[in-house]
């Protein structure tokens, strides 16, 4: 645990976790939960203030004080307020979108995009149990997670339009990395959110890779006239929507929503290796219309543009931003 290894660390220090004050209710404890009743959110608060005093009380007795909890949106600077005039450093984990998912149990899950299985049995691993259908547009993508995964099901499936024929009534729809592929996200979402039951939960991760550099030297590359008669039109697409539009279309199905953004900071030894890495992604719907000398004339236009958009740090590494937009929203009606 990241917590208790961090106290263990320290000379004379406390590893306080909040939620003790939690369990220490024996009878009218109200749980949090996506829609929490007043009384449930009343008594976060006062697991916070009991926490904080807790927390200085030690502090003053000589301890060091690592303290353990949840705190999301803005209950962090509500902590942060408890504990004003005392020393205080905040360690902020990035949990898994799983992990993220305001739902404590759930029967039946939908994951859209599952490729080989991977997030399907990730998002199953929070929910043992529970019935788990990945769906995705590849027949090469199911076969291979039904070989990885044979504990789940996996149907070929177009989203939206094959989404209705599943059935709904879910209680979890997750995608992650995939909606990215699919257009028309004004209509996409509610189209997800019309498969969950009421009080389900939609989960999801995008990246927002358009606005990075990379992105924005193969685009322009491939408007040059040199290449203008290769890309007549932009081989690759960037459904995504702009955060405030997002915040947009949340907001008009539900009011219980939650978004966040992620940067990942990724360690490339070389240029060369980033742009190994985009042959199998970003590059790959532009390389596929050059034939192999166009492609290797392609990748050297590219790659001269790297070295400064990307300048290397002092041990020649490259460090590679990718964003990723998460968010959460609950049906409403439950």
């Amino acid at each position: 645990m990241t917590a208790e290894a961090l106290a263990l660390k320290l000379d004379k220090c406390v590893h306080l976790r909040g939620d003790v004050f939690r369990r220490m209710i024996s009878s009218g404890r109200e749980e949090m939960s996506a829609a929490p009743s007043e009384e449930a959110v009343r008594q976060l608060h006062l697991r916070y203030r009991l926490t904080a005093e807790a927390a200085k009380t030690y502090f003053d007795g000589g301890f060091s004080v690592v303290v353990q909890d949840n705190y999301y949106g803005e209950a962090l600077p509500r902590m942060l307020r408890l504990l004003q005039g005392y020393p205080v450093e905040a360690v902020v984990l990035c949990p898994s979108l799983a992990a993220r998912i305001p739902l404590r149990d759930a029967r039946s899950i939908l994951d859209i995009g599952c490729g080989p299985g991977n997030s399907t049995a990730a998002v199953a691993a929070r929910y043992p149990g529970a019935r788990v259908l990945g769906v995705d547009s590849s027949e090469n993508m199911v076969a291979a997670a039904c070989a990885a995964h044979p504990e789940f099901e996996f149907r070929v499936c177009e989203a939206p339009q094959g989404l209705d024929a599943l059935g709904g009534g879910f209680d979890i729809v997750f995608s992650n990395a995939c909606l990215q592929w699919i257009p028309e996200h004004r209509t996409l979402l509610p189209a997800l959110m019309r498969q969950l039951r009421p009080g389900g939960v939609l989960a999801v991760q995008i990246p927002v890779q358009q606005s990075q550099p990379m992105h924005r030297i193969i685009a322009e590359t491939a408007r040059r006239e040199k290449w203008r008669t290769a890309f007549p039109a932009p081989p690759r697409a960037f459904h995504n929507l702009q955060q405030n539009e997002y915040f947009d279309v949340l907001g008009e199905m539900t009011q219980e929503f939650t978004m966040w953004e992620i940067t990942y900071y990724h360690r490339m030894p070389s240029h060369a290796a980033m742009l190994e890495w985009y042959r199998a992604t970003g590059m790959r719907p532009y390389l596929d219309k050059l034939n192999k000398a166009q492609q290797e004339e392609f990748e050297r236009d590219v790659s001269a543009q790297l070295v400064q958009a990307y300048p290397a740090q002092r041990s020649g590494e490259i460090i590679f931003r990718f964003p990723r937009l998460f968010f959460t929203a609950v049906r409403p009606g439950a």
